[in-house]
């Protein structure tokens, strides 16, 4: 195959398109930007960044309006993140900024809600109000630990609260039997008077016995004389 001028120069115009493409994919995904800074700079303090990375997006209502320039730590272990934004921005000054996440498991992003101050933020001001990012397994483990408390709670309640049913029941069987015990103890007292009356009957008769045994011993002495 004799060589072609004109098809190799349409193979050289094809590959520097697809390396073009390469490039732009590579700058699109990785956030690079090989714009100047806006000129807009913020800044805001979290206690956990959750794996938020420069050149992350920070949007407003789903609209991207900056970036993230740069993570650094303070004096009081807190994330410093400052903030490159679009120079015809009006924030006011009560402005929140938070780290949220795009879907469950996407890449972490600065999400602005303006607020209703009418003093603005300026070039180097910083964000007063601040939502730090949420630890999908640190929540998971506090929802396990709550429900494992939870579960121990309940087993330590119900053996606590058993033996007061029995104690309770206990306590009434014993005031059943004592008031029912009672009643018999009556019972000698009650025989007591019944033999102290029957008694009379009998030592009336002994001691007409015993005189008419006196009697007639008396009777046979006399006639012996």
């Amino acid at each position: 195959m004799s060589p072609s001028p004109v098809r190799d120069f349409i193979v050289g115009i094809f590959v520097l398109l697809g390396l073009a493409a390469v490039g732009y994919l590579s700058f699109s995904v990785g956030g690079l930007s090989y714009a100047a800074p806006a000129g807009f700079t913020v800044y805001a303090r979290f206690d956990e960044t959750g794996g938020l990375k420069s050149r992350a997006p920070v949007e407003i209502a789903g609209v991207k309006v900056g970036r993230v320039t740069g993570i650094v730590l303070d004096e009081n272990y807190r994330a410093r993140v400052s903030m490159d934004l679009e120079p015809e921005l009006k924030l006011p000054t009560d402005t929140t900024a938070s780290i949220v996440t795009s879907g469950i498991l996407g890449d972490r992003y600065i999400t602005l809600q303006p607020g209703g101050e009418d003093q603005l933020l300026k070039n180097g001001d910083e964000i007063a109000f601040t939502e730090s990012a949420i630890i999908l397994e640190r929540l998971i483990g506090k929802l396990v630990h709550g429900s494992v408390g939870d579960e121990s709670n309940g087993n330590g309640g119900g053996d606590g609260s058993s033996p007061k049913p029995d104690a309770g029941a206990g306590a009434a069987a014993d005031g059943a039997a004592t008031s029912s015990g009672s009643q018999p103890e009556a019972t000698p007292a009650a025989a007591g008077a019944s033999t102290g009356t029957g008694s009379q009957p009998e030592a009336g008769a002994a001691a007409k016995s015993e005189g008419a045994t006196s009697g007639g011993s008396a009777g046979r002495g006399g006639t012996a004389e």
